[in-house]
């Protein structure tokens, strides 16, 4: 009997440690489904967390989005507002080549139109005299003769005076005046349309002369002129806007120069890629403002002198062309400008595009 108590002991013992085991595991079942439960409902938490935060980036987006294009806008009228300005800097320059053909083209056509009552008076003679022979009446040979002896002086006087040939010459000054005048207005309607980034493969030489004749009178007074082109393959760009960065750099030089300099244009092919540079004789820029020349809205001109926009934008369509604009300044001895630009651009044809957010500007 002893035995048979230590065996029922033993497993009245082991029936316990399985019950305990059981309840072990019933235990850690339920902490586990507490534990599941309670990450689920974390889950939840951050996933509506989650959609909040979607929902409020997403309106920040937006927001983001509108400033973006409130800015390319803003962005586009400076851009604008600039080339303007620097037109508007050039309408007296302008107007005093334009109004310079206009003048011998008017002298010239008072002059011609006296010359022509000549000629008239010698056709009037000479339909007098046919009227004369064709009519019914009797010849009168004093009275011919006297009609010949006219026209024979009116022909003497007009091959005396060279008076055709000297009409020809006056009406070819004319058209060469009216040509002067029909440039200036092209390139005036060009300058004036930046809106218009046309994107198109052009001779960047072609470039530097079109718009040398809108800076001719900002120049003509005080630089002598030095250009040094070479042969250069077409670079695709926007036209408007690489004339503008020209126009900057050419009427920023001619002000640097204070009596009497030079500037230099040269253009040089290297590579894949086409090299400006536009150099003057000018008083320079002091070492402490280079940092700060391409900066927005910084200048050194007296107030209501210049907006601080225009090498600043000039720098950007550089920029957005791919390419670089860079500045080595002398006090005292000059400025030279080097711009480097992709022979091919990324550039894409889009009437609305925008330069990027200017330097500075956040």
């Amino acid at each position: 009997y002893p035995l048979l108590g230590l065996i029922a002991l033993f497993v009245a013992v082991f029936i316990y440690y399985q019950t305990l085991n059981v309840l072990v595991l019933i235990i850690g079942a339920v902490l586990l489904l507490l534990l599941l439960g309670l990450v689920s409902l974390q889950l939840q938490r951050s996933h509506k967390t989650l959609n909040q935060a979607n929902t409020a980036l997403s309106k920040v987006t937006r927001e983001l989005q509108a400033r973006i294009s409130e800015l390319q806008q803003s962005q586009a009228q400076l851009v604008q507002s600039e080339k303007m300005s620097s037109l508007g800097q050039m309408v007296a320059g302008v107007t005093h080549e334009i109004n310079t053909p206009l003048a011998y083209t008017r002298s010239n056509t008072v002059l011609v139109e006296s010359q022509l009552g000549q000629i008239h008076g010698l056709v009037d003679a000479c339909a007098q005299q046919a009227d004369y022979l064709m009519s019914d009446q009797a010849v009168d040979e004093d009275q011919l003769a006297e009609q010949i002896g006219h026209v024979a002086v009116l022909a003497q006087e007009l091959r005396r005076d060279m008076i055709i040939e000297e009409m020809r010459e006056l009406l070819h000054n004319n058209i060469s005046g009216l040509d002067q005048i029909t440039e200036l207005v092209s390139n005036l309607k060009n300058f004036s349309r930046l809106d218009r980034q046309k994107i198109a493969s052009v001779d960047l030489n072609e470039g530097l002369d079109s718009v040398l004749i809108i800076a001719r009178n900002e120049l003509k007074y005080k630089v002598d002129l030095i250009k040094d082109y070479g042969q250069l393959p077409p670079v695709r760009c926007s036209p408007s806007q690489i004339n503008q960065v020209f126009l900057n750099l050419l009427v920023n030089a001619a002000q640097a120069i204070e009596q009497q300099g030079t500037i230099t244009l040269r253009s040089r092919a290297e590579n894949d890629q086409v090299r400006i540079e536009i150099e003057d004789t000018g008083k320079g820029i002091p070492a402490h403002i280079v940092p700060h020349i391409f900066d927005p809205f910084f200048t050194t001109k007296d107030v209501g002198e210049g907006t601080g926009l225009g090498l600043s934008i000039a720098f950007q369509i550089v920029q957005q062309h791919g390419g670089t604009l860079s500045v080595d300044s002398t006090p005292g001895h000059g400025t030279k400008f080097v711009i480097i630009l992709p022979v091919a651009s990324q550039l894409v044809d889009e009437p609305d595009t925008a330069i990027p957010y200017l330097a500075g500007v956040n």
